[in-house]
């Protein structure tokens, strides 16, 4: 009776996952094969493609996603960029959780891409799995939307990860 019940499980997180609305922006098409591969994989089919995020942007205008994957090096505007206007935008399409996908690897960049507004930051080349619990880390444990001075975008904070607090210590704590 078990392997009833779990295959019963399995079906309902599939089909749940077939409802998840992707956005996937990537000019490489490579990658994008590899990305939309590997979504398919994971039980997602709803997945929209945009090659640019000029493309992308018009998307969100008529679309909302439930997650988005995102170069960082396209062409026209970069995936920085997009992620900075689609935090601009005025309702809650807004909030759309993004991963950032790109071969920038400094600590620079990464900071740079937290500052803009990005949930999660994926270096090229990734392994398939790390990129998996990338997208159900997100689906399982959404952020906190934060909007405070120039920042707008997930709550920077991970208290459910002691390892992402300096020292292990939430400084708030006394």
């Amino acid at each position: 009776m078990a392997k009833i019940d779990s295959m019963s499980s399995m079906l309902k997180i599939k089909k749940s996952l077939r409802s998840v609305k992707i956005l996937l922006v990537e000019d490489d098409a490579l990658i994008y094969s590899l990305i939309k591969d590997v979504l398919e994989v994971m039980g997602f089919s709803n997945i929209t493609y945009c090659k640019t995020g000029e493309s992308a942007i018009e998307e969100i205008r008529v679309n909302s996603f439930d997650l988005i994957l995102c170069d960082w090096k396209l062409s026209g505007i970069s995936g920085l960029e997009f992620t900075k206007k689609l935090r601009e935008i005025e309702d809650s399409k807004r909030y759309a959780p993004i991963i950032m996908i790109t071969g920038k690897s400094r600590e620079a960049d990464v900071k740079e891409a937290r500052d803009a507004g990005v949930t999660e930051y994926m270096i090229k080349p990734f392994k398939v799995n790390a990129l998996c619990e990338k997208i159900k880390y997100i689906l399982e444990k959404p952020r906190n939307f934060v909007i405070a001075g120039s920042y707008i975008g997930p709550d920077r904070r991970r208290k459910d990860n002691p390892e992402a607090i300096p020292n292990g210590i939430d400084r708030r704590e006394g």
